[in-house]
């Protein structure tokens, strides 16, 4: 099967929309077209039911979708494997080139993460920087996989399943509240846990209990349990639950640039301890001489940031709402 049929699935599931869909692939709308009906022609089914209003997922499109975690994993871990035959065990490429491979989640990428990898090029350049894009909760997977050397992530998440990791914090994310523009506090650039510790929750559906308690802070500070009303696959799915009213989320700083949506407004946490983003890698791989001088590197980095203020996400808001919410 070709793979960029489900790259191509996977972004008409996330969008729910043909159009957006093809935006975001560079693509044509009927081009995408064809290739979704190539992909449901090879599986015998429909994946998703379309008429002139809406675009829905079919029984089958939910389980490929559920389905494509895994898949990409399995496929990621198998083509490094492959690649691996072609380079030596320090790290050499065919070219003779010394290579990192680093994972990156869309929701980590801050200031002190460029500055790592502008730094890192001018103090190594015979080495070269593989970005390798991974979801949110697969870090781990992919270390584990070998699928990338080291990768740019959250604390606490990754500590949640991996106890065997070097890791260097790079800089401090403080959380921010993800709020429907229809919000009575919607124009408040600070709100603490108190102002809306009686919302409904919306949070990821793929989260270890480690993780969500921190990004839900369960329990609250009287003992008491927030109420999580949805749990979302995609980042897309988030805005949309937040923006139709149907709860609020928490999310580091760095999402109010990185996730903009018409019906959503973002407010930092002013009681909040904040997350931070770290370069992580396996203990047992870490005195390999590329991974060392990445480390070293980010050393200099964090002792950088450690003396920078910590982001506002205030000045990271989107206009105000306009009275029209994106589906």
């Amino acid at each position: 099967m070709d793979l960029k049929l489900l790259e191509h699935f996977a972004a008409v599931a996330e969008e729910l929309s043909f159009t957006r869909a093809a935006g975001k692939l560079h693509l044509s709308q009927p081009a995408l077209s064809r290739s979704v009906r190539a992909l449901e022609n090879s599986l015998g089914c429909s994946l998703f039911v379309r008429n002139t209003r809406q675009v829905t997922l079919t029984q089958a499109g939910q389980a490929l979708r559920a389905e494509l975690p895994a898949l990409v994993d399995h496929v990621t871990a198998s083509l490094d494997r492959v690649r691996s035959t072609s380079r030596s065990g320090t790290g050499r490429s065919g070219t003779g080139r010394r290579q990192l491979v680093l994972g990156a989640s869309p929701n980590y990428y801050c200031p002190a993460a460029r500055h790592l990898l502008r730094l890192f090029g001018e103090y190594f350049p015979d080495i070269k920087i593989i970005l390798r894009a991974i979801p949110w909760w697969a870090e781990s997977r992919a270390l584990r996989a070998g699928a990338v050397d080291a990768t740019f992530a959250l604390l606490p998440n990754i500590l949640s399943d991996m106890f065997d990791l070097s890791y260097v914090p790079l800089q401090a994310q403080p959380r921010v509240f993800c709020l429907p523009a229809t919000h009575k506090d919607a124009r408040r650039p600070y709100l603490s846990l108190n102002d809306v510790v009686a919302e409904p929750l919306v949070y990821s559906a793929y989260a270890l209990p480690s993780v969500a308690a921190f990004w839900t802070v369960s329990p609250r500070p009287d003992g008491s349990e927030p109420k999580v009303i949805a749990r979302c696959e995609t980042p897309s799915d988030f805005l949309r639950e937040v923006a139709a009213g149907s709860g609020i989320g928490i999310l580091p700083a760095s999402s109010a640039a990185l996730f903009p949506h018409p019906g959503v407004v973002y407010a930092q946490a002013v009681d909040l301890p904040p997350a931070a983003v770290c370069i992580a890698m396996l203990q047992s791989g870490a005195r390999r001489p590329e991974l060392v001088d990445l480390r070293v590197t980010a050393e200099k980095v964090a002792a950088y940031t450690s003396r920078q203020d910590c982001p506002d996400s205030s000045v990271l808001r989107p206009p105000p709402f306009s009275g029209a919410d994106e589906t």
